[in-house]
Order: C-alpha cells, then structure tokens, then sequence
C-alpha cells in the first residue's frame, strides 16, 4: 500500500498519530523505535475498528470517504479480507493487541529471519531498530484499514473485545498492583476506561467534520441522529 493510496480522511488521521511521535536526528529521514512504531501501529488498528464498527450499516457511504467512486463495494470486500487474514493467521486471538501489534510485531520478526537475521539476534535487534517514517506511514495505512474491515465485518467481537480490554473499572490498589506485576508501566498515568460508545462519538465528529469540508453532499447519510 503506497502513501498515495490512504484516503486524505484516514492520512489526517494517521498523521495525527505519528507525528507527535517521529524520532528526529541532524542527518538522515524521521523515524520511530520499533516499540513506538507497535504502539503507534496499535493505536491506528483500533481506530479503524472503531470506525468499521461505527459505520458498519452504512459502509458503502462511509467507503465514499475512502475511494474512487465506483469502487466501494471492492474497496469495502478488501478491507474485510484484510481483517479475515489476521483471525486467520492468528486463530487464538483474544484481544485487539493479538489482531495487531503483536500481529505486525510478528510479521515484521518473519522479515527479518527472511532476509539472514539469526534467530539469536532477533531480541538485540528489535530494541535497535528504527522503522522509516514513510515505512510507518505505510503500514499504519494498513492498520487503519484492517482494523476498519473488523469493526465492520465482526462487529460483534469488536464489542466484546473492546468491553474486556478497556470498559473495567480498576481501583487504584488494581492500578498498583498491575504495576508491580509489570503489566503496566511504573510511569503509565490511570486513565479513565472509555467505552465504545464514547470513542465512537469521537471519531464520528472527526468523520463528520471532515465529511462537512469536503463531502458536504454525504453529511446526511453519514451522520448519527441517535
């Protein structure tokens, strides 16, 4: 997938990702450490899932957004397969981190060993590598759309995946003890749990204020009244 190929909508989108985040040096292009990049990587999967479910009884419109006119229904099939390809290659998947980083982490890792990286060297050289801005660019294209097709396509899983992994109230004595487990970072501040619903109507503002500068004829199909 080519950076000219992610919709202006979901090149904003990603955009508003990365870029807080890029890695800058005197000599040679941005990048991110490969840690970054999968939780970068992350974030733009379940924003795509978030979107697919949001839209998934009006995807052909939503697609409008996306591609060429004429091409919605393919563009929609694909973005599916794309999502029915990572429950494939990943039939255990219990959470949205095994569709996603852990999925890419994978996929980048089988690359490596592909091109002669030994396999006693793959931990060392995860934790030096620097993965290109336009790479990322790139394979957050990819995210967002995966995760577009799975919101859409297993919306049911969708909500059960996102009510386990962010929709559970935890005390600060959870909070504390996830810590000294490991689970979560000494540094990592609580966050409220946000629902479903309320990170839908988050990125439908995005899509609709988006739609509103240069889609103006989809805003009423696009928009929630409800």
């Amino acid at each position: 997938m080519d950076r000219t190929q992610v919709a202006p909508l979901l090149a904003h989108i990603a955009h508003s990702i990365i870029a807080p985040r890029l890695k800058r040096r005197l000599f040679g292009p941005p990048y991110l450490p490969l840690v970054t990049y999968l939780l970068v990587y992350q974030e733009a999967f379940e924003i795509g899932v978030v979107l697919g479910y949001a839209y998934r009884d009006r995807m052909l419109v939503f697609a409008r957004l996306l591609c060429s006119s004429g091409s919605e229904s393919g563009f929609v099939g694909s973005m599916q397969d794309l999502a029915s390809k990572r429950i494939t290659g990943r039939p255990n998947a219990r959470t949205f981190i095994d569709l996603g980083m852990a999925y890419e982490d994978e996929r980048i890792r089988c690359n490596w060993r592909a091109s002669g990286v030994k396999e006693s060297e793959i931990a060392a050289f995860g934790r030096s590598f620097e993965m290109p801005a336009g790479v990322a660019w790139d394979n957050i294209g990819v995210a967002l759309h995966a995760g577009i097709g799975f919101g859409s396509r297993f919306s049911d899983q969708a909500e059960k995946l996102w009510k386990s992994e962010h929709e559970y109230p935890l005390t600060m004595e959870q909070w504390n003890a996830a810590k000294a487990r490991g689970v979560i970072r000494p540094d990592e501040v609580m966050q409220k749990d946000v629902t479903l619903a309320e990170k839908q109507a988050e990125l439908v503002a995005r899509v609709e204020a988006f739609a509103s500068d240069h889609h103006p004829e989809l805003l009423a199909q696009l928009r929630f009244t409800g």
